[in-house]
């Protein structure tokens, strides 16, 4: 009876209200670790901060591709050198094959003819290309990640831009790329979107048109049109 009335009293109250508010406080340190996954944006770069953000989260594949995965000692021709040494080689054959083509007479050329452009490409792919081969290897070599969505997705975009170019022209191909790709990595303001595809598509008409007075590719619909 004694332990009834205790447990009844006012300390039973008190401690039933100290655990209450200590259940309280707990919910609420879980709500605010849980809060900043739901505001993140959708898409590429949501989905990488979220798991950055929860604990103990994983990306995608991390548990499978990276299990057992550890650094090693980095060989002279590591990983960003042979690509540099496979892009160089590439690089190569382009310029090669750039000398067999037919001259343009004098008098029909307009702005760069149809070598020296492909010409000035090659030389600046090698040139960056043995930039990055130069690059000091670090330390170790550490394993790739695994490749998620975003970057299948982003991949098919790129094949999905060849279609359209060869359909609609290259103007066109490169603002539905643009704002494709920008929604894809998590911008969903379309304004945003417009804007920067606009501006990029406008920057390279300058550039090939104007400058290098170059005929950028119409596309199926573009030589209907106007041929």
């Amino acid at each position: 009876m004694r332990a009834e009335g205790h447990a009844g009293g006012p300390r039973g109250e008190a401690a039933r209200g100290a655990g209450a508010r200590h259940a309280d406080a707990g919910l609420w340190r879980l709500s605010r670790q849980l809060r900043p996954v739901g505001r993140q944006r959708r898409g590429c770069r949501g989905l990488g901060a979220a798991a950055r953000r929860v604990p103990g989260a994983q990306p995608r594949g991390a548990g499978r591709a990276g299990a057992g995965a550890v650094s090693r000692p980095t060989p002279f021709l590591w990983r960003d050198r042979r690509v540099a040494l496979a892009v160089a080689a590439v690089a190569l054959a382009f310029l090669a094959g750039t000398f067999s083509f037919d001259a343009v007479p004098a008098a029909l050329m307009e702005g760069m003819g149809a070598s020296e452009f492909p010409r000035l490409v090659g030389f600046v792919i090698l040139l960056l290309a043995l930039v990055l081969a130069l690059q000091p290897a670090p330390a170790e070599e550490e394993a790739l990640p695994a490749i998620n969505r975003c970057g299948w997705a982003t991949f098919a975009a790129c094949l999905a831009f060849l279609a359209v170019m060869a359909l609609a022209g290259m103007l066109v191909a490169m603002f539905a790329f643009m704002v494709g790709v920008g929604w894809l990595w998590g911008e969903r303001r379309p304004g945003v979107l417009l804007a920067s595809a606009g501006g990029m598509v406008l920057c390279l008409w300058l550039l090939f048109v104007r400058v290098f007075g170059l005929t950028l590719p119409g596309g199926l619909l573009g030589d209907m049109l106007f041929n």
